[in-house]
């Protein structure tokens, strides 16, 4: 189960890396193109996602493997965003509240880094999970 101190400590990381990002992008972006700026903004944000995720979020180790799968997570919560600005687009949301992508796109982030920072007691993903004939319990699955 994950706990609330766990959802405390995400947002906490959200709010420190979205803090990075806009300061190195807009930092950056004064001596750099934008496009440069943000990028490598970007890639600072990455980073600290997957340090912070892993440290402080899910306290887990850090491995290749788990900082790669990172990134694949916020990539695929990135565009699960772009969906959901497209969907608002389309149903008249005003661009003013297209923040509220965030709503979409924060659920993914935090889910799929779960999965990714599980425990890991035999090096597989899913310690607590066994193949057998009966449906895992929602309890297994979020443990």
């Amino acid at each position: 189960m994950i706990s609330v101190q766990t959802i405390g400590r995400f947002i906490l990381a959200g709010g420190a890396n979205t803090l990075l990002t806009a300061v190195v992008t807009s930092g950056l972006s004064l001596a750099a193109p934008t496009p440069v700026a943000y990028t490598i903004g970007y890639a600072a944000g990455l980073a600290l996602s997957a340090v912070m995720s892993s440290r402080f979020v899910f306290r887990q180790r850090l491995t290749p493997r788990r900082a790669v799968a990172v990134c694949v997570v916020n990539f695929v919560a990135y565009l699960c965003g772009l969906v959901a600005l497209a969907l608002g687009s389309q149903l008249g949301l005003p661009t003013g509240l297209s923040g509220l992508s965030v709503l979409v796109s924060a659920p993914v982030s935090f889910f799929g880094a779960a999965v990714v920072f599980k425990e890991r007691g035999d090096g597989g993903l899913y310690r607590n999970m066994t193949v057998s004939a009966e449906t895992p319990e929602v309890s297994q699955i979020a443990t």
